[in-house]
């Protein structure tokens, strides 16, 4: 499976899952074993005024090479207007 594909599987499985609005893809990387995908995503966990307070979070899904969804984590959440650096 590429990773358009496991995009789009996600996005379209993602709400009815989590009732979550799916608002980007913020990394993806295929497990070399498995040949499974794991993309980060952030869902619109809370809607606020103004938006910056929104909540986000991020999330670890792994689609298997069938296009299921097998595994969802949450990894953290994040106001809209909080910036996040990696090392």
């Amino acid at each position: 499976m590429q990773l358009n594909e496991a995009v789009t599987i996600m996005m379209g499985s993602i709400r009815n899952i989590t009732k979550y609005k799916y608002e980007a893809l913020v990394g993806a990387v295929k497990d070399q074993e498995t040949g499974n995908w794991i993309l980060t995503i952030e869902l619109l966990e809370k809607n606020s005024i103004p938006d910056s307070m929104d909540i986000l979070g991020i999330y670890d899904a792994t689609i298997d090479d069938q296009g299921d969804i097998v595994e969802l984590k949450r990894k953290m959440t994040r106001r809209r207007s909080d910036t996040i650096s990696e090392a």
